[in-house]
């Protein structure tokens, strides 16, 4: 049985959602213009109305990513979680014996290289490939079903009492959490059943 550590990543360890600063960063140096995020918003916007899938809005967001050269990409990332991270918690994510799992609905273009920074074992992101999302948008019941598909690839078998998860939000990640006794939310103003409230700090 292993003990394992679930985290979400977008206002779990960082005080924002990436993707608004990212495309700051890339209008910023000019790695995309207003007018063609514009458009990609807009077409994407549509195509989720006619489809009902939020994966064919989040596809424009997928341009974003996929525009920016790699090393800016580690480049941003690497100064987004200085600037952004919730230190405390950060701190914490290494700890002796634990497995550690990053599971976020970010895209994996970024991701990666977050993974690296802070040190993760495993990475479950939303995968994306010639500016599209590829499957479904990791949340909700998407993050358990790939979830167990790690556990069942890498022969982990979980120790539901010993291990913990961390999230901003109940209701997207109530089934993330599921795995793990020791259930963490991160600077809510709600309690919920079954989850502890802890505070995440810059300094």
């Amino acid at each position: 049985m292993k003990k394992i550590k679930i985290y979400d990543f977008d206002k779990t360890l960082v005080d924002i959602d990436s993707i608004r600063v990212l495309i700051r960063f890339a209008l910023k140096n000019g790695y995309i213009n207003i007018f063609g995020l514009s458009w990609w918003i807009i077409k994407g916007f549509f195509a989720m109305l006619f489809t009902g899938r939020f994966e064919k809005l989040k596809s424009a967001f997928v341009r974003v990513v996929e525009a920016v050269p790699d090393n800016a990409l580690k480049e941003f990332s690497k100064g987004f979680v200085e600037t952004h991270g919730y230190k405390n918690l950060i701190d914490e994510i290494n700890e002796e014996g634990y497995i550690t799992i990053l599971c976020s609905a970010s895209l994996y273009g970024y991701m990666k290289y977050v993974k690296e920074i802070l040190g993760f074992d495993y990475l479950i992101a939303t995968g994306h490939s010639g500016g599209k999302v590829i499957g479904n948008n990791n949340t909700k019941m998407t993050k358990k079903e790939n979830l167990e598909k790690l556990f069942q690839k890498e022969g982990i078998e979980v120790s539901y009492d010993e291990s913990k998860s961390y999230t901003d939000s109940y209701k997207n990640d109530f089934w993330m959490c599921s795995f793990t006794k020791n259930k963490f939310v991160v600077n809510s103003k709600k309690s919920y059943p079954d989850f502890i409230n802890i505070e995440g700090m810059i300094n």
